[in-house]
């Protein structure tokens, strides 16, 4: 999922997310929950790219929130 500035792209891989910047082309992990893994369904950005919303697979009614510091 590209963020709206076209700056990174945010990515799920193996139960965490991952941004990539097209800057430097590196990937760095963004968001872990271990020893949990992010659900595989995927996860949604807000409209302003300042929160990522997503579910852990193997609790029950827990919503998380990440707010980015941009």
């Amino acid at each position: 999922m590209w963020l709206s500035d076209g700056r990174a792209l945010l990515f799920h891989n193996k139960g965490k997310i991952y941004e990539i910047s097209t800057d430097s082309g590196e990937a760095h992990e963004m968001v872990s929950v271990a020893p949990e893994e992010i659900a595989r369904r995927g996860f949604a950005v807000s409209p302003d790219d300042r929160q990522v919303y997503f579910s852990v697979s193997s609790t029950e009614a827990d919503v998380w929130m990440l707010q980015f510091g941009r």
